[in-house]
């Protein structure tokens, strides 16, 4: 498992930049910018065809890239069936996160590092394949769980926004803020 470098870690770094100065808000909007540098084509080979971009909490993952997911808790990813993915995830409240994808039988398939420094960006690139059921973060397994696979997009026309609750009584706490304050407790 290779960690991209060039354009895409630019990019992530200063997403994270972004996460730790914005608080986990308006990163999506952010990362319109342009990159005034100069890539050389050396970087464009090294590309993931995927990038997924989450935000790591304690009570849930944010969505944060592609638009799809954007703003959901422990959105459903797709991640595809074939090509690399790169998964990147920016701690946003300082508690200790790792990201891991496991299949349908539970079977460990893939690991991140861990990191519990706000706003550090933490990258892995998977092979795309059908065997990859959920992820989650090990040490906040029940809270931080997602489903992987198609995206029902029949599901975001009625209402439903595609994540994955777990539990989380979204009607009682969806309107909470996104700015990395808010502790287990308030899940």
């Amino acid at each position: 498992m290779a960690l991209d470098t060039g354009q895409t870690r630019r990019r992530t770094l200063q997403l994270a930049a972004l996460a730790l100065a914005a608080g986990g808000t308006g990163i999506a909007a952010a990362q319109d910018g342009g990159d005034d540098e100069d890539d050389s084509e050396d970087d464009a080979g090294d590309e993931a065809e995927q990038t997924v971009i989450l935000g790591a909490r304690s009570s849930y993952w944010y969505g944060l890239e592609p638009p799809e997911i954007e703003g959901e808790e422990n959105p459903t990813l797709d991640l595809g069936s074939d090509g690399e993915i790169e998964i990147v995830w920016i701690n946003l409240d300082g508690a200790l996160h790792n990201l891991a994808l496991e299949d349908a039988d539970g079977e460990q398939l893939e690991v991140s590092e861990e990191t519990e420094t706000p706003g550090e960006a933490v990258s892995m690139t998977v092979d795309a394949d059908d065997s990859a059921a959920e992820y989650y973060c090990e040490h906040h397994p029940d809270s931080m769980r997602g489903d992987v696979g198609e995206r029902n997009d029949e599901a975001d026309e009625s209402g439903d926004d595609g994540g994955s609750d777990n539990g989380h009584d979204r009607d009682r706490d969806h309107e909470h803020e996104h700015d990395g304050n808010r502790s287990d407790d308030d899940c």
